[in-house]
């Protein structure tokens, strides 16, 4: 799979690669430079002179896709047009995927923008690390910017709540309507739903998650599950929540907060 990316005046096709690779970003004045191969990121910051803006994302698959960005250099602003449902647009460090009016439901439906939602899990204040319990987590207050090595994690996922709607039988976004899709994305992307977490769980717990949607058996490390254990409480708070925002737009026939605890039953959480 390709995506055209539009630079300014320049249209160039990307090459895509697997999912799950962290989005880094270098920085030199205006120009910034997105890659998923940290060769090139470690190669651009110690050698060429460019800025360590850290990870921006973590990329995670569209409309089914597989495969994903590798890189791209941007002078102020990349727009990625998909031919299926949903485009991204990357400005600055801003990485953002928007479903197309109309299109099929996707986890990227329902997200803000990635910085949009790493400041609500600075907003929120707790960070789970590592701790010195084999299989265990710990809190600590997060610090005044983003911590290094740690992702912006959804403890409800996106993820389950596209399952939940679509056992209900919305397919579309349009089915949802734009005021309803709006007040979705301030509930789950709110800092009540959003902690800083090492990068490692936050992808372990949206592989099993995926696995159990799709039917399968999920493989959940000892740090993984007690994370989600310690945010269980918070996940099934955020979907309620998603429930009476669905009850108030006439949109019936959709548990979502059933889905989150069948989930967590699923991992033992």
């Amino acid at each position: 799979m390709i995506l055209l990316c539009l630079l300014g005046y320049l249209s160039v096709i990307i090459p895509l690669q697997v999912d799950n690779s962290p989005l880094y970003c270098a920085s030199k004045s205006t120009d910034h430079w997105y890659t998923t191969n940290l060769a090139e990121y470690n190669d651009l910051v110690s050698q060429r002179g460019w800025n360590d803006c850290g990870i921006t994302a973590r990329m995670v698959p569209i409309s089914g896709a597989s495969d994903l960005l590798t890189h791209c250099f941007v002078p102020k602003r990349a727009h990625y047009q998909q031919a299926d449902d949903e485009e991204i647009v990357i400005d600055r460090r801003e990485v953002e995927v928007r479903p197309k009016a109309g299109g099929q439901l996707s986890a990227g439906s329902f997200k803000k923008s990635s910085s949009t939602y790493r400041k609500a899990a600075l907003n929120n204040g707790m960070t789970y690390t590592t701790a010195q319990t084999p299989g265990k987590v710990t809190v600590v207050k997060t610090p005044n910017i983003p911590p290094k090595g740690k992702d912006a994690d959804h403890e409800f996922e996106a993820q389950t709540l596209k399952y939940a709607l679509q056992k209900g039988g919305i397919q579309n976004v349009s089915q949802l309507g734009s005021k309803a899709l709006d007040d979705i994305k301030d509930t789950l992307n709110h800092s009540s739903n959003l902690a800083f977490v090492d990068a490692d769980i936050n992808r372990k717990k949206g592989q099993a998650t995926k696995s159990l949607i799709a039917g399968k058996t999920a493989q959940v490390s000892p740090r993984t599950k007690d994370y989600i254990k310690n945010t269980a409480s918070s996940s099934i708070s955020t979907a309620k929540s998603l429930d009476n925002v669905l009850r108030q737009h006439g949109i019936t026939g959709v548990s979502v907060q059933k889905t989150q605890k069948d989930l967590l039953k699923d991992l033992d959480a």
